[in-house]
């Protein structure tokens, strides 16, 4: 199997934990919103009840969050490039991949800072990769697909990506 086929069969199951993920997103706002009814009615019963459940589903939300993982930047592009489509978030286009990976302190925005720095600031560079050039084709790219035989940058991304500390989850706290 190859590297390509390896990617798409890993960012089926990502797929579907971010499915996951989303359900159980919502119901936690479900019972958010039943716990602030119960707030203006003073049913405190009632809402350490809520509390149990929505901090179970937290948990839960916690556990999917920390096993998705993404073993090589390529995984990491084409999920975020199927997981978003046809939604408000899309990332389509070499532009909507750097406004997504822009916030300080979000955890693509240091996977990307990671991969550009190591590249020399080329997937800054809009003559290269223009703002229109489709994330598709970003990942098809000679510079990122050879990445994944550089033994050194591999050691690197996983370090961050599976880091952890005191035996909690801290991928990419640390970013390099």
């Amino acid at each position: 199997m190859n590297n390509l086929d390896f990617a798409k069969k890993t960012v089926k199951r990502l797929i579907l934990q971010y499915k996951e993920y989303e359900i159980l997103n919502e119901e936690i706002k479900k019972f958010e919103n039943e716990k602030f009814k119960l707030i203006l009615k003073k049913d405190n019963k009632k809402i350490k009840e809520l509390d149990k459940k929505i901090n179970l589903l937290k948990l839960d939300l916690q556990q999917i969050s920390d096993e998705m993982t993404f073993s090589n930047p390529i995984i990491w592009m084409m999920y975020k490039n199927e997981a978003y489509k046809n939604t408000s978030k899309e990332i389509e286009t070499m532009r909507d991949f750097r406004k997504h990976c822009e916030p300080d302190g979000y955890i693509c925005t240091n996977r990307f800072r990671f991969l550009n720095n190591y590249l020399n600031n080329v997937l800054e560079d809009k003559n290269i990769f223009p703002d229109d050039m489709l994330l598709i084709n970003l990942y098809k790219q000679k510079i990122i697909v050879d990445l994944l035989d550089n033994p050194e940058f591999m050691k690197k991304w996983k370090d961050s990506e599976y880091l952890k500390t005191n035996n909690q989850i801290n991928k990419w706290h640390t970013a390099i």
